[in-house]
């Protein structure tokens, strides 16, 4: 964990250095505008984005797990942007997310494949605001540094909402956002010792650092 916070703050001061060598003017970038002598609208285009993961579970049985704590991680991937006019745009993003929970300091890891599908609308110059629905697929399941046999106890498929925010200078992309899963994680039949455990689902808390290109 201390290794991933490090590499983000490099990251994030890297941005700031590189956009300051970049940027000659505190005015205002409209990246939804179509670029001078172009006609490529500016909020379309492709790129990729990396940042950290805070999650954890929650719903009906989340008691069954004693001294239940979130799990500090990351994520990768790819996103493309398609232009709906001036304000409006549309993202699916494809990303390798690692999520999960701890419990009595055992950590269990879930390892997803994360696509969702981002309606984007422009509040500000450089500023906004994105939601819309994400499909997961679950790779590995691990408790500790053990793989398990996700067959028995976990759903392949997730499914959720996702939204937040994000912001532009120049080429780059700094963006927060929270996943809800409204899939369950387990199984029916799923058991701690005794007891049964339903309705627990991903949340997902991101931060995020982007590049893009036109």
């Amino acid at each position: 964990m201390k290794r991933i916070l490090l590499l983000t703050i490099l990251l994030f001061c890297g941005f700031i250095s590189f956009s300051q060598r970049r940027v000659t003017t505190t005015a205002p970038v409209n990246h939804n505008l179509e670029g001078e002598g172009s006609s490529a609208p500016r909020n379309a285009g492709f790129g990729i984005k990396g940042g950290l993961n805070f999650a954890n579970i929650h719903g009906d049985h989340t008691g069954a797990y004693p001294e239940l704590d979130g799990f500090t991680s990351f994520h990768f991937g790819t996103f493309a942007q398609f232009s709906l006019g001036s304000a409006f745009s549309l993202q699916p993003e494809v990303l390798y997310s690692q999520q999960g929970f701890k419990t009595n300091n055992m950590l269990n890891r879930l390892d997803y494949i994360n696509v969702p599908l981002l309606l984007g609308f422009r509040v500000l110059d450089n500023i906004t605001i994105q939601a819309g629905p994400q499909a997961s697929l679950l790779l590995t399941a691990k408790q500790g540094s053990t793989e398990i046999n996700k067959q028995p106890h976990y759903n392949s498929f997730d499914y959720g909402l996702a939204g937040g925010i994000e912001g532009r200078l120049a080429m780059f992309r700094l963006g927060a956002r929270y996943n809800h899963s409204i899939g369950d994680v387990f199984k029916d039949g799923h058991r701690v010792g005794n007891t049964p455990v339903t309705n627990i689902r991903n949340n997902v808390f991101q931060v995020y650092l982007g590049l893009g290109f036109h």
